[in-house]
Order: C-alpha cells, then structure tokens, then sequence
C-alpha cells in the first residue's frame, strides 16, 4: 500500500470516529453551542463534510484556492443545506470520493512539492500535508465534539 492509500484508510477511519461520535450527541444538543459562542457538533459536521474538497481542489490545481468573500458566502450557502448529521455523513462521503480520485491522481513523486497557503504570515505544505488536512480536520473536530458532549455531563467514551 503506498502512501495515498495509508492517507485515504486513515481519514475514512477519522471521518468514522468523528460520525460515530457526533451520532452520540444527545439529540437536543446537536444544534447547542457552548457558552451561546462556542460550535455547535452540527457546524462541526458541516466542516467535517466540507472539508475534503479543500486537499481535493489544491492536489488537482497545485494551488491555493482564492480565499475570498465570495467563496465563504458559497461555502456557508452550500453547508447550511446539510441540516442533520446524516447529510453531512453522506456529503462527507461524497466529498471523499473527489479527494480520493485527486490523491490518486496526483503523482507520488509530486509530494514532497510545497504549496504556501495564505494563512496567517503563509503557511507553506507539502503536497503529502495538504492530502493530510481531512485527517488533521476531523481529528481535530472529533475531540471538540468529545468536549463539547462532557460539557453537558456525558463522560461516555463512544
């Protein structure tokens, strides 16, 4: 197994966990957000679901998608649409399966190439971490949602 595919098997095992977890959510606190500031497990979701078309965009133009308001307005129009944890599970899936298609595309020895994200002060990735950024997403999103559940008092591990 190369290194795609280790990348593919473990985030659709993250995008697993993270589901598997969010579902745990008791039902009246899916749409809840901490503190009336804090994300909601179905903003979460949302991202979660979004999110694979981020790598699956820069591993097939090579570059940076343009960060602007007319792509965060079509980002939220296009997000709000999944309103239950089950479209965003499906949308996740279907998103997956671009970022798989992309990632085998991309040739391996491309990796190891950079691309500089406008982030902060520029972010500079390799190829082999822009087709990481679903994993390092989801991981990242499953633990908020572990603490987002304690906060209401569930201390079930899921």
């Amino acid at each position: 197994m190369d290194f795609r595919e280790v990348i593919l098997k473990m985030t659709e095992e993250a995008n697993k966990t993270f589901f598997r977890m969010a579902k745990a959510t008791k039902p009246d606190k899916i749409g809840w957000k901490p503190l009336d500031e804090g994300r909601s497990v179905l903003d979460m979701a949302q991202e979660v679901a979004h999110s694979p078309t981020w790598g699956a965009g820069m591993l097939a133009t090579r570059e940076a998608p343009k960060f602007d308001e007319a792509m965060f307005e079509e980002y939220n129009r296009e997000r709000s649409q999944w309103t239950t944890l089950e479209a965003c599970e499906q949308k996740c899936n279907e998103n997956m399966a671009q970022l798989a298609s992309a990632l085998r595309a991309f040739p391996v020895e491309s990796l190891k190439e950079t691309i500089t994200l406008p982030f902060g002060e520029g972010m500079t990735l390799s190829f082999e971490q822009i087709a990481m950024l679903q994993h390092w997403n989801t991981t990242y999103h499953t633990g908020q949602v572990a603490y987002v559940q304690t906060l209401y008092g569930d201390k079930n591990m899921h």
